[in-house]
């Protein structure tokens, strides 16, 4: 989506080397813009002290070994600011706001994680990034020594939680332990807004400590700059939100994802009679689901040449 904005902006998709299978978008990616960027793992396995620590990296999944590629970002340097975003972010709003000031990072505290750490963990999904190599070297010398466990980095209990060996129990430690004052973290509703209880389960105690936390469930879209489809689940399922606490803006979100797309595809000049006609099943969808439910998305018919095609979601 277009903005009025003071940058310019570079659209670059980050993969890790050898992942064949993400590989095989690259093509696309590129017609569409995008500049598609190989690294291997900032630290591979073989490269960490801490045999313990190799083995509880390596177990928890993609928020392990995977998600250190996005420290990558600190040696962009030719960019004033690296937004990191995961696949299922919308953004709604100019944000050039954040990428003004001193920080090296901006960030969202996930505090349903948070637990025992006297910290709340990085929500992983949106990170605003100061290039800053020294800093990426540092990152990578900590998770060499894999100096971490039960008490969390370096015993500090940042990062004792599932998860914390990664990049939301690496960033705080390094912020709010090692560089204290180089990072700020931002209002969760306005960035990287994400349509979960703020409560503990079954109680009225919110998850930051708080006695009054915000719930995001309750915001305007008006006033939320970007979104971040984690709990709402992906648009392009086709979902149908039923709960009653999430889904006014599960939904409010769905119709501004479809619309943008709507919005892209007409500037592309892509022939729309591939979408189903009305009434829709799923009418928030434009005609892009032909229901409820993750097969009957629609992708949208992306022509290269005479003898190929592809599609993209």
């Amino acid at each position: 989506k277009s903005f009025p904005d003071t940058y310019d902006v570079e659209l670059i998709a980050l993969m890790q080397r050898g992942d064949a299978e993400a590989m095989e978008s690259a093509p696309l990616l590129e017609a569409f813009g995008w500049t598609v960027v190989e690294k291997d793992l900032p630290v591979a396995i073989s490269e960490i002290d801490n045999p313990k620590f190799c083995q509880q990296f390596g177990q928890v999944g993609k928020i392990g070994l995977a998600m250190q590629l996005r420290l990558w970002c600190y040696t962009f340097t030719a960019f004033h600011r690296v937004v990191h975003l995961d696949a299922d972010a919308l953004v709604l709003q100019n944000m050039d706001e954040l990428y003004e000031g001193d920080k090296e990072l901006l960030y969202t505290g996930d505090y349903i994680r948070k637990l025992r750490s006297p910290v709340p963990p990085v929500q992983a999904g949106f990170l605003v990034i100061k290039p800053t190599p020294e800093r990426f070297q540092e990152l990578q010398n900590i998770l060499r020594r894999g100096d971490h466990g039960r008490l969390g980095w370096a015993k500090s209990k940042i990062g004792n939680f599932w998860g914390g060996q990664s990049i939301p129990g690496l960033l705080p430690y390094m912020y709010r332990k090692l560089h204290q004052g180089k990072a700020r973290e931002l209002h969760r509703c306005t960035y990287n807004c994400m349509a979960n209880n703020p409560h503990r389960a079954g109680t009225n105690k919110c998850y930051d400590g708080e006695r009054n936390c915000p719930d995001c469930r309750t915001y305007n879209i008006s006033s939320v700059k970007s979104f971040h489809f984690a709990s709402c689940g992906p648009p392009w399922s086709c979902i149908l939100h039923k709960n009653p606490r999430d889904q006014r803006i599960c939904n409010e979100m769905d119709a501004a994802w479809f619309r943008t797309r709507d919005e892209m595809e007409r500037k592309l000049n892509i022939n729309l009679s591939y979408r189903s006609t009305p009434p829709f099943d799923n009418p928030l969808s434009l005609g892009m689901c032909s229901g409820y439910g993750e097969v009957l998305y629609k992708q949208v018919p992306w022509v290269e040449s005479s003898t190929s095609a592809h599609t993209v979601g």
